[in-house]
C-alpha cells in the first residue's frame, strides 16, 4: 500500500533544504493529493525529481531560479576552485620536473613555469585573506558563546588538511629528481593519475601509495565540507565570493591561458621533448569549466544581494 504523504516527502528531498522551507509544505500537501489520485505516474515523479535538481542547480548559483542560497554556492565555488589548484599544481609539476638538467625546451615551457609560479604564489596569498577572515569570524563567534555549533567543523577541516598536507609530505620523499616544492605538488597531486584506467599499472604500485591515491582526494572532501561550513555559520560566505570572483579574473584566467598554450603547443611541435599527454588535456577542460563556474556563480551571488 502507497503511503502519499511519506512518497510526498521522499519526492521532496529532490530540492534543496532552502527551497523546501520556503515552498515545501505547500508544495508537498499538492504531491500528496495527486499521488492519492495517481498512485504510479512515472512522468510525476521524474518531473519533480528534475525540478528538483534545477532548483538546485539554481540554489548553486548556476542557473535562473527564485531561490538563492550563499552556503551552497560558496561549497559550489571552493569545489571548483579546489579542481582549478589541483589541475594546475599537476601541470606544473609536469613542466618542473620535465625542465630539471636540460632547461625549459620551448616559450611555452618558460611562459607556463613562469605564470603557473606567480599565479600559485597568488592564489597562497589569497587563500590566506580568506582564512584570516574564516579564522576571525569564527574567534568571534566562539566568544560569544556559540562554540558548539562550530566544533565539528573546526575538527572536520583541521583532521582534512593536516592529513592532507602531512601525507603528502611524507609521500613526496618518493619522488627523485625534482625539487622539493615539485616533489610535494607530486605527492598532492598523485592521485591525478591514468592509474585508475589501467588496473594492472595501478595494483603494480606499492600499497602504501595506492592508500595514499585513495586517501588525499578523501582528506580534501573533508576539508571542503568543513570549510563550507564554517563559512556559512559564520558568515563570510560574501567575503570569499568577492575574493573568488578577483581570484578567477585576476589570477586563474592567466594561469588557464599559461597552461593550454604549453599543452596544446607541445603536441604539434615537432622539437619539443616534454609533451602533454590526454591527461593534460582533460586538466585543461576541468580547469575552464572551473574557472565558468567560479565566474557564473560568482556573478549571481553578486546580483542576488545587490
Amino acid at each position: 500500500m502507497i503511503d502519499p504523504e511519506a512518497r510526498a516527502q521522499r519526492l521532496l528531498r529532490a530540492y534543496p533544504r532552502i527551497w523546501r522551507q520556503r515552498y515545501g509544505d505547500e508544495f508537498a500537501a499538492l504531491l500528496t493529493d495527486d499521488i492519492a489520485e495517481r498512485p504510479r505516474c512515472w512522468r510525476r515523479d521524474l518531473n519533480v525529481v528534475r525540478s528538483g535538481l534545477t532548483a538546485r542547480i539554481a540554489a548553486a548559483g548556476l542557473g535562473s531560479g527564485p531561490v538563492r542560497d550563499s552556503s551552497a554556492t560558496a561549497a559550489t565555488v571552493l569545489a571548483a576552485m579546489f579542481v582549478f589548484v589541483a589541475g594546475a599544481m599537476s601541470i606544473w609539476t609536469q613542466l618542473v620536473s620535465g625542465s630539471i638538467g636540460t632547461g625549459p625546451d620551448s616559450p611555452a615551457v618558460t611562459l607556463g613555469l613562469v605564470t603557473l609560479s606567480g599565479c600559485g604564489l597568488a592564489v597562497v596569498a589569497l587563500a590566506v585573506a580568506a582564512a584570516g577572515s574564516l579564522v576571525k569570524a569564527t574567534v568571534r563567534s566562539i566568544r560569544a558563546g556559540h562554540g558548539r555549533r562550530h566544533a565539528r567543523s573546526i575538527f572536520t577541516t583541521i583532521a582534512g588538511a593536516t592529513t592532507f598536507g602531512a601525507g603528502a609530505a611524507l609521500m613526496s620523499a618518493h619522488a627523485h629528481g625534482s625539487a622539493l616544492p615539485a616533489r610535494w605538488t607530486w605527492a598532492a597531486t598523485e592521485s591525478i593519475s591514468t592509474y585508475w584506467i589501467h588496473p594492472g599499472r595501478l595494483l603494480a604500485l606499492p600499497a602504501p601509495e595506492i592508500a595514499w591515491m585513495v586517501a588525499s582526494p578523501l582528506a580534501l572532501i573533508a576539508c571542503w565540507r568543513g570549510l563550507v561550513s564554517l563559512a556559512a555559520t559564520t558568515g563570510v560566505t560574501n567575503t570569499w565570493h568577492r575574493l573568488a570572483r578577483r581570484t578567477a579574473n585576476g589570477v586563474l584566467v592567466p594561469a588557464l591561458i599559461a597552461a593550454t598554450t604549453w599543452v596544446l603547443g607541445s603536441q604539434h611541435s615537432p622539437q619539443a621533448s616534454l609533451r602533454a599527454g590526454s591527461l593534460d588535456l582533460a586538466l585543461i577542460a576541468a580547469m575552464t569549466a572551473a574557472v565558468l563556474t567560479i565566474s557564473a556563480a560568482t556573478r549571481r551571488h553578486e546580483r542576488s544581494v545587490a
